[in-house]
């Protein structure tokens, strides 16, 4: 199992000195490159202070942050706004003008907390915090203390005019520079109880950086003109001086460990100082062949975090971590100019270990062989216009096969002191690998070919054309196993002419393959390298560091060669240990409703902390999508890092490297919300968080609304149960009143005709008898007309119903109901229909009603014999209607 990881350790290493160089602000962020200060807080971020603003580092992405006070714009530029923390690791802000402002994680914004007693407007200048909560400042020759708790400051009154610098060497007693020298001093409350002479001798009068180192007991000190001093607090003496670089300054003060000092200068790069027996040598500095180098070597600060990371304010490129937890017992081969015995160029593409125990290298500037039993280099030289070699193959004792990928392949013979004969023509070549003793497997740019030597032919693999490939190997069960690029790691079975994608590898480009000593593959892709265990068909992943490993070699013993693009290693690791560091934070930032960002102080926010702190986030029904970013800190790390998250009682998600996670049209309820944090490497959760969810319900869908729409449907019940009662009665009082109506009028008929005889016989008899009886059928009469009008007024609604009629149709109809009453008292009815097809607007109802009481009133008062006439006439305007009556040939009424 150790073997595994051999390879894996080895991309740790960089030229010199054992490190990983990462650059944090990429160079396309022109706005956040000039870095000039750089500070962690207790959460575990990492915050930049830049000529545009304040920075805040996860990992995975910057978070800018502004400062404002009274509506005034802070000035970034160097010096003119400082980061500091406490002694707890929380984050403040000052700047030359004194505005003081603290980070508040909660909210994850800057407040502003006071500001410092500056009457003379001299520059604020940070000096330190020290155990007992206290952030010291100076003012001019003002000495302030300022306790974060009570918000409050505390002027100690001194006489060492400007002081420039202060550490704390325990509590209650500190070290002072300032332009009278350094000085030891006792504080007792806010006033000074003891004061040294002067330390130095006089020598340092301009001193702008210092530094306990608690574990010796001493005291490093920068001074402008001195340079760098080591005072021993022991033996109370000054034990090491070393003179500034040339043209360079010392910019930054650091402890990495219990013995050494980190010194940044803003000119010379990054030196490493011993403490315990005062040396000073180069540790870090630009390296432009190298890509896994600082980018320049004016450092301006410096920090040294928990984990041994170094980050350096790189300026004016943005921000470099240093990674230091690297194997030391390695070695880089690598390209040196003037020097033959080196490899030909570090951009290595193909390592070959032979049966004599020599070590090919193929590079872009030809082919490097190392002697590892005498230590001797040979380069092999050769007439072709490109020497970009890019395979190497042993054909057999004493024979290398390298391949060009522009001339093709061509045979060194090592007794013939490295003879160079041509192979095989073939253009594109990236990878070579022995099938039998006879023939040679060959990966190109357009697919796989099979090389005969014997009848050199070559043939291509048919089902294998097209594919772009980079490396080949070939196991002891003769299967092929090819990286490609697009096409992740493919086994190709020629027995059966078979081609399989191996499963769970989530790789697309893979640029090298070979294997150990367990017959496990050992791979690598653009973004890391792998193992994989053809018999349990396992697949494990390992962060690569940034390195581009091209190739790789098991020499035996425990010994690997990998090729990269910076040059090549020699690895050598018999103990193990564990390349993954602990996970600094599991965090929820970043939240956007509908495409928006929303922060504690965006308008109409649904947070009122922070996303980090919130434990249930609830939104409205119209802020149903949303997304919003889980981040686990781990800076060395990054790309080993997947995200799998679920709601409620659901399965988790695929893992995937993508952090925003992201919901749509999310229904209405109460969701519990998880996510975790897994290693690629072996698939394990490392970190999980959780998050209750609230999408409230509309108005019209809540718990008030549902009982308003009880007590309205109970209302309009209520309401309908009470019209159709009254609907009943309605239509009960309406058959009454017909009733009524049909019975007056079967009962006015018998009556006239029963009048009218005895009318006829009172004028002959003149009998009192008959006359009493003609009163009373009188009075019956008129109780009957009453009650049909009563009947008629209650069926006949309040309101007239007009509708367009033909006059002469409608007088006909009313004409002809009446006549036969008019013809049993021997009255004429005459009607004159003129004019004919008149169309008339009227309620036909009331009107036949009031046609006919004046037909019977009419009728009532003539005599026997007598004459109705009716006549209608019209206009544009108004249509008339005339009724007449004629007694013996006289004109009586006319209506």
């Amino acid at each position: 199992m150790k073997y595994i990881l051999y390879f894996m350790m080895m991309i740790y290493g960089s030229l010199c000195h054992a490190i990983v160089c990462k650059h944090i602000v990429e160079i396309s962020e022109t706005n956040t490159r000039k870095v000039h200060q750089i500070r962690r807080d207790a959460l575990g971020y990492m915050w930049f202070m830049s000529h545009t603003g304040i920075s805040r580092f996860d990992g995975t992405k910057l978070k800018h942050y502004k400062l404002s006070a009274e509506g005034q714009t802070v000035d970034y530029y160097m010096g003119c706004c400082r980061l500091l923390t406490d002694k707890e690791n929380g984050l403040w802000a000052v700047t030359r003008n004194g505005d003081l402002w603290t980070y508040n994680p909660s909210l994850d914004k800057f407040e502003c907390r006071n500001h410092l007693p500056n009457q003379d407007k001299a520059s604020v200048r940070f000096l330190c915090a020290d155990s007992q909560g206290h952030i010291w400042f100076s003012a001019g020759n003002r000495l302030i203390a300022y306790r974060g708790i009570t918000n409050t400051f505390y002027r100690v009154n001194h006489n060492l005019k400007q002081i420039s610098g202060m550490v704390e060497v325990a509590p209650g007693e500190y070290f002072v520079g300032s332009d009278e020298g350094l000085f030891e001093i006792t504080m007792k409350g806010y006033s000074i109880e003891k004061q040294s002479g002067e330390l130095s001798g006089k020598r340092c009068r301009r001193i702008h950086e210092m530094l306990f180192h608690p574990y010796s007991g001493r005291l490093i000190i920068a001074d402008y003109s001195e340079g760098l001093m080591v005072w021993d607090t022991k033996s109370e003496r000054m034990i090491y001086t070393w003179d500034r670089p040339v043209n360079s300054r010392i910019s930054s003060l650091r402890t990495l460990d219990d013995r050494n000092v980190l010194v940044a200068t803003d000119g010379e790069g990054l030196y490493r100082m011993d403490i315990i027996n005062p040396e000073i040598r180069s540790f870090v500095h630009t390296d432009f062949e190298n890509g896994n180098s600082i980018r320049t070597n004016r450092i301006v600060d410096l920090f040294v975090d928990d984990q041994k990371h170094i980050w350096v304010a790189d300026y004016p490129e943005g921000v470099s971590m240093i990674d230091m937890d690297s194997p030391d017992d390695y070695k880089w081969y690598r390209f040196q100019a003037g020097n033959t015995h080196s490899l030909a160029n570090n951009r290595v593409n193909a390592v070959l270990h032979d049966s004599d125990g020599d070590v090919w290298f193929a590079t872009d500037r030809g082919i490097s062989c190392f002697h590892p039993s005498t230590g001797r280099w040979e380069r092999i030289v050769t007439d072709l216009p490109c020497q970009m070699y890019t395979a190497l193959s042993e054909t057999g004792p004493g024979e290398i096969c390298a391949g060009n990928y522009v001339h093709g392949l061509y045979i060194i013979r090592k007794k013939n002191n490295n003879q160079v004969v041509p192979y095989a023509r073939i253009s594109g070549v990236n990878a070579l690998c022995r099938k039998d003793k006879d023939r040679l497997w060959i990966g190109t740019d357009e697919g796989l070919f099979l090389y005969c030597p014997n009848d050199n032919g070559v043939v291509e693999v048919k089902s294998l054309s097209g594919l772009h490939i980079h490396a080949l190997y070939q196991s002891d069960s003769n299967c092929l196993y090819i990286g490609t690029e697009g096409n992740g790691l493919l086994v190709y079975r020629p027995e059966q002419s078979r081609l399989d994608t191996v499963k769970n590898s989530g790789v697309t480009n893979v640029y090298a393959v070979w294997e150990d000593d367990k017959k496990r593959l050992i791979g690598s892709s653009d973004q890391f390298a792998f193992s994989f265990d053809p018999v349990q068909h396992s697949f494990r992943r390992f962060p690569n560091k940034g390195l581009r490993i091209t190739s790789g070699a098991f020499i035996g013993d425990g010994r690997q060669i990998l090729g990269t693009y910076q040059g090549a290693i020699d690895y050598d690791k018999q103990e193990l240990r564990s390349l993954h560091k602990t996970c600094l934070g599991f965090y929820l930032d970043g939240l956007r409703v509908l495409d928006k960002d929303m922060t504690v102080e965006t308008e109409n926010t649904p947070l009122e902390k922070a996303l980090n702190y919130t434990a249930t986030l609830q939104l409205d029904h119209d802020e149903n999508t949303f997304s919003f970013t889980a981040t686990a800190v781990r800076y060395d790390e990054i790309q080993d890092i997947a995200y799998s998250w679920k709601l409620d009682n659901t399965d988790w998600s695929n893992p995937s490297p993508e952090n925003r996670i992201r919901f749509s049209n999310l229904a209405p309820g109460e969701y519990v919300f998880s996510v975790r944090a897994i290693s690629i490497g072996n698939g394990r959760p490392f970190a999980q968080r959780n998050m209750n969810i609230v999408i409230r319900k509309p108005l019209w869908k809540t718990n008030g609304a549902f009982l308003c729409y009880g007590v309205l449907a109970i209302t309009l019940g209520s309401l309908a149960v009470r019209s159709w009662f009254i609907w009943q009665d309605r239509n009960l009082s309406r058959e009454k009143i017909q009733l009524f109506m049909n019975t007056t009028r079967n009962l006015c008929m018998p009556l006239t005709l029963i009048k009218v005889p005895l009318e006829y016989l009172y004028e002959k008899s003149s009998s009192e008898l008959v006359n009493n009886v003609l009163q009373q059928i009188k009075g019956v009469n008129n109780l009957l007309a009453d009650l049909e009008s009563i009947s008629r007024i209650s069926a006949s609604p309040g309101c007239l119903s007009l509708a367009d009629h033909e006059l002469s149709m409608f007088l006909k109809e009313t004409v002809n109901r009446f006549s036969d009453y008019a013809n049993e008292k021997c009255i004429t009815l005459r009607w004159v229909d003129e004019p004919a097809f008149v169309t008339v607007c009227l309620d036909r109802e009331k009107m036949a009603a009031i046609l006919r009481n004046l037909l019977m009133a009419f009728t009532d008062s003539i005599d026997r014999g007598g004459e109705i006439l009716l006549s209608t006439s019209c206009n544009t305007q108004n249509w008339e209607l005339r009724l007449e009556s004629e007694d013996n040939g006289l004109l009586k009424k006319k209506f």
